[in-house]
């Protein structure tokens, strides 16, 4: 987020008025797509975990991840995003919902979000299979072959 006008940030919109003059790093267009990044990987590998580790279905969770937050960053195109219709009127008041509108039509599609979302997901991957066989699976119960 040092990177960042925090002003662009959805949840740190409210303090942007505390960040100095513009972001405190200056990381290029690498920046933007941090964020894109981290999702595809944080999910991926706590969607891995949780299913209990192997390479299988590792796997299946950041490829999960990645093909979500691809198809995610891809209606933002500007011909997908004008198809998508506005929220009913129930739900486009209700916190973090009210904003989903503005992610497809005011976002705009960036390839280097696509590829931090790739290697994220990849990442992810790489990270799980250098786990221990034991993080993430559960606890297995052993007979006593001594027992009669």
């Amino acid at each position: 987020m040092l990177g960042r006008d925090w002003s662009t940030v959805y949840l740190l919109a409210w303090v942007a008025d505390a960040q100095a003059d513009g972001p405190l790093l200056n990381l290029g267009a690498w920046a933007g797509s941090g964020p894109s990044f981290a999702h595809a990987f944080g999910f991926a590998l706590l969607t891995a975990l949780m299913l209990g580790g192997g390479s299988v279905r590792a796997a299946g969770a950041c490829l999960f991840w990645g093909m979500t937050d691809a198809l995610l960053e891809l209606l933002q195109r500007p011909l997908w995003s004008a198809a998508i219709p506005p929220l009913p009127p129930g739900l486009a008041d209700w916190p973090l919902l009210d904003n989903v509108p503005a992610y497809f039509r005011q976002g705009q599609f960036d390839e280097f979000d696509m590829a931090a979302i790739a290697l994220g997901a990849c990442a992810a991957w790489l990270v799980a299979m250098a786990l221990p066989d034991k993080v993430g699976r559960q606890p297995t119960t052993r007979r006593n072959s001594h027992a009669a």
